[in-house]
């Protein structure tokens, strides 16, 4: 699942608001902000991921030191 708070953040600091974000990714509209209720389609993620300059686990606040 997506941390919106993450997700939020990062689009604030890039200066998107959910509609613009969706069009720079050409995604269809509320899909990004569906988010909240169910996963991303993984190009969808990926799309978003480059567009903000982050990495997929950022996205997903997977801290990677817990992974074994």
């Amino acid at each position: 699942m997506i941390n919106m708070v993450v997700l939020t953040a990062l689009m604030q600091s890039k200066g998107y608001t959910f509609a613009k974000l969706e069009r720079a990714a050409d995604v269809g509209n509320g899909v990004i902000k569906d988010w909240a209720n169910r996963n991303p389609s993984l190009p969808n993620l990926i799309k978003v991921a480059d567009l903000l300059g982050c990495s997929l686990d950022d996205l997903i606040s997977r801290d990677r030191r817990t992974i074994r």
